[in-house]
Order: structure tokens, then sequence, then C-alpha cells
């Protein structure tokens, strides 16, 4: 044992490492299935995390509805723009997403996690993990623990994730965030609608999304190279008159880790991951809350079932994810490779034929599939998006 470093006797049902809003919800889930359950982060909350912070309207069919609370801006409409064409807005009758500031929002979870009494650890970086037999022993900064299992929500730079896939090149993009003032826009921003720009980076977009004072911007590219970031990102802030200089204070690159068709392992007999540590980010919008929160669900259920049998084995995990999770995520694939190389056939289509993006926002509202949505683009508009692109669109 390291010099300082205290063993703790106490057997955990589970440790969960990392409280953004997967481990979060994972350990809230255990401990109202009566479980001990330890949860570990390596910051103290609340906490500043770069994120754009939209939730998908869908994810209230995954939490309670008082995380309505921490909500800032619900969004009806989107404004859709592109270099050299202009813009233009489409709004839903009812929410298609919803904006937080993740200090407020994580820290709400984990208070939620707390009050039914998951043991919160703050400030506590676990250094190793340890998978035997028997269980997991997790060391710390602080301390060493012991579980029965253990589910890494640990992020895209995590630990778990390396310990279940040691020799894994896992597959993350960059994307540049920053939060401004509102006054620093120019005109102000419309509260109900978002802006999402298709022209500023090859492979990707750039998005203004509004909170109660500020706006996130940001931009990323999930297709092909990605160069000149900086640079793209400083016009896209001028085009929208927000400035092009950067203060060096709120600016942030932090990685995206899309969704990897290549196999990946995401359980062993006591280890889950969840959320961004899984690789669970959607590869079209670079989402990751939704999924997070999702896997985490899943997970913890999968853990309840688990501990009932002996020998523990949590493999089956990774089947459930397969099944429910992977064939979203192949066909947002698909998306993302056909709007992304043809981002101005893609804004067209979407400009001169609204019942695609309509299509689109029952994604964001639950009521579609992004299957479902490519199936209705195939049988119905094939047709006129090949026509858009042959007219030079």
């Amino acid at each position: 044992m390291a010099f300082g470093r205290v063993i703790i006797p106490v057997r955990y049902d589970i440790i969960v490492a990392g409280l953004g809003p997967g481990g979060a919800v994972a350990a809230h889930e255990l401990g109202r299935a009566g479980l001990s359950v330890l949860a570990l982060d390596k910051k103290s909350f609340p906490r500043y995390k770069p994120c754009g912070g939209g939730l998908s309207a869908r994810i209230h069919k995954l939490l309670s509805p008082d995380f309505q609370s921490t909500v800032e801006r619900t969004i009806k409409g989107i404004r859709f723009f592109y270099p050299g064409k202009g813009d233009f807005t489409l709004y839903a009758q009812e929410p298609i997403a919803y904006m937080v500031t993740r200090e407020h929002f994580d820290h709400f979870l984990v208070q939620k996690a707390k009050c039914i009494g998951v043991e919160i650890r703050e400030s506590e970086s676990v250094l190793t993990i340890e998978e035997d037999p028997e269980g997991v022993k997790v060391t710390t900064t602080a301390a060493q623990y012991q579980a029965k299992v253990m589910i890494g929500a640990d992020g895209a730079h995590s630990l778990a994730a390396r310990v279940l896939n040691p020799n894994f090149s896992r597959r993350k993009v960059l994307a540049l965030e920053e939060e401004v003032p509102q006054e620093r826009a120019q005109p102000g921003p419309v509260s109900d609608e978002v802006l999402i720009d298709l022209g500023s980076v090859p492979g990707g977009y750039a998005w203004s999304f509004p909170k109660a004072a500020r706006l996130s911007i940001g931009i990323a590219g999930f297709t092909g190279k990605r160069k000149s970031l900086l640079h793209q990102f400083s016009s896209f802030k001028a085009r929208q008159c927000i400035g092009s200089s950067f203060s060096g204070k709120t600016l942030m690159g932090h990685p995206l880790p899309l969704f990897d068709p290549r196999h990946f392992k995401l359980a062993s007999p006591r280890i889950l991951l969840v959320g961004d540590a899984a690789n669970l980010v959607d590869p079209f919008l670079g989402e990751g809350i939704y999924y997070a929160i999702r896997s985490s669900q899943i997970a913890a259920d999968s853990v309840v079932k688990v501990l009932k049998q002996d020998p523990i084995n949590c493999t089956f995990y990774q089947e459930r994810i397969h099944q429910e999770i992977y064939p979203e995520f192949r066909a947002a694939e698909k998306l993302a490779r056909l709007s992304y190389a043809f981002p101005q056939l893609w804004y067209e289509a979407m400009r001169k034929y609204p019942e695609v993006t309509r299509w689109f926002y029952e994604i964001l509202q639950g009521l579609e599939t992004y299957p479902g949505f490519l199936s209705r683009l195939k049988s119905e508009v094939g047709r006129l998006l090949k026509n858009l692109f042959f007219r030079g669109l």
C-alpha cells in the first residue's frame, strides 16, 4: 500500500467512477434498488464542464419531471445557416430540446443520488482498477476500496475503458466550445431557437445555444480530416457578429468519443462502461448526455439482476447496448456520411422540403428513430434529393 493511502475495509455492492449524468443516474438507480453504492469523482460539485448543454426533448422519457428545474431554455426551433445561402428557421409545435448548464444539471443529479443514501466522494481521482473473480479493487488518491461490481462512467479519458481495452485506440474528435455573454451577439439570440451552421467546418457543424444569461457556441467535425478548427471557429463567430478574438479564458477544447463500429469491449464479468467511457456519442449530432443516461439505466438494471446470480457476470450488458443503441448509431453514421459529404445539398433539402426537418425533429422528441428516418428518406424523398444534386446545388 502506498504511504498515506487508507484501505477501506467496507466492501460495497457497486463502485461508480465518474459523476457526470451517466454516473450520477447509475448511482441513483442502484441506490434506489437498495444496494450499497460508492460514487467517486475527481472534481468537486458544482463544477464547470465544457459542453453545449443541449438535451434532446426525448430525455423526459428517462428522467423524472423535476429535472425541469435545471432547464434554462426550452427549444422549439432551429435556425439553419449556410454561408452564401442565408438562413431559414423551422419550428415544431412541441419542444425539441432543453438547454442546461452542466454545472447546474450535473450537480442536481449528484444531489439526487446523495439524497437516497449513495456515498459520494468528491475531489478523489481513481488511480488503478483491478478486477479478479471475487470483485473489483479501486485505488484512488485517498484510499483503496472494494466492490462486487464497478461502473466506469469516467468520460472520454476513461481509465475503466483502458482497463477493458488496453490496446484499443478510441475514436475521438475535437470540439471547440466557448461561453459568452449574450450581449456579445448582435442581434441577440431568440430564446426558443438554436443556430446550426452547416458550412463552417468540413464534415461537421457549428452551433450557438442560448442559456439564461450566456451563449454556448462551438464547432466540431465528425467525418473526414479536420484542419484549422480554430480558424474556422473564429470565422463562425465573426459571421454571427460575436467577434473573432479569443480571451484565452473561456475557449476550451474537449474530445467527443464518437460511436466506433469496431469491436470495443463494454463489459467484463465485473466492470461495465457507460456514456462517453463506452464511446456512446451520436456520430451525427455529437449528442452524448441522452445516451449516457440511457446506458447508465441499462447498466444499473443489469447490475441489479446480476447480483442475484452466482457467479456474477455482467457481460450480457454489452449485448443489451448492441441491441438498443448500436442500431441507432449505425444509421446515424450513415446519415453523417451523407449530410457532411454534401452539406449544401443537405441544407437545400431541408429548406425546400420542410418535412425532412420535421422528421428529424421527431428523432429529438423520441417519436422517430434514425433507422426510421433513413427509411423515410429513401422511400419518400430520395428522388427529390437526387434531383437537387444533379441541378448542381
